[in-house]
């Protein structure tokens, strides 16, 4: 076989592996796990930074992300995702305020351990939400 032809099918092959098809063969092979979304009743942290993501750096709005992570799933994955197991508005929502007080408080963060405190309270049928950044010092 030519150098030619050789150099031809290795492009081919190359090609090939960047293709789409080729992650849906991985999504379908038996050793490929359909990940999971939530670690205990929390969400996992992969979908908090997908989200986190969604919102700061795509603008898409905290009613669409459910949507556009069930869409991404199905088309890049071949995985079906129930709107109910995804994220609600409300979690959305308190993913992005939660991503909010850390941004503010990142300066101080560096590589620290830190725990984040929410605290809400209703009043008048009205929710007010509070967020507290607590370091491994004990630092506020």
């Amino acid at each position: 076989m030519s150098r030619l032809k050789k150099y031809k099918e290795r492009l081919k092959r190359q090609r090939d592996d960047l293709d789409l098809g080729g992650v849906n063969k991985i999504c379908e092979s038996s050793d490929f796990s359909v990940p999971s979304l939530r670690h205990g009743n929390r969400f996992t942290d992969a979908v908090r930074q997908t989200i986190i993501a969604l919102k700061a750096r795509c603008n898409v709005s905290v009613s669409q992300c459910p949507q556009v992570i069930q869409v991404d799933a199905k088309k890049l994955f071949n995985i079906d995702r129930n709107l109910k197991d995804l994220p609600s508005q409300q979690t959305v929502r308190e993913i992005s305020d939660e991503a909010y007080a850390l941004s503010k408080g990142a300066e101080n963060l560096s590589l620290d351990n830190f725990t984040l405190h929410i605290d809400g309270i209703s009043r008048d049928q009205r929710k007010f939400k509070g967020h507290e950044v607590t370091l491994a010092s004990g630092e506020k």
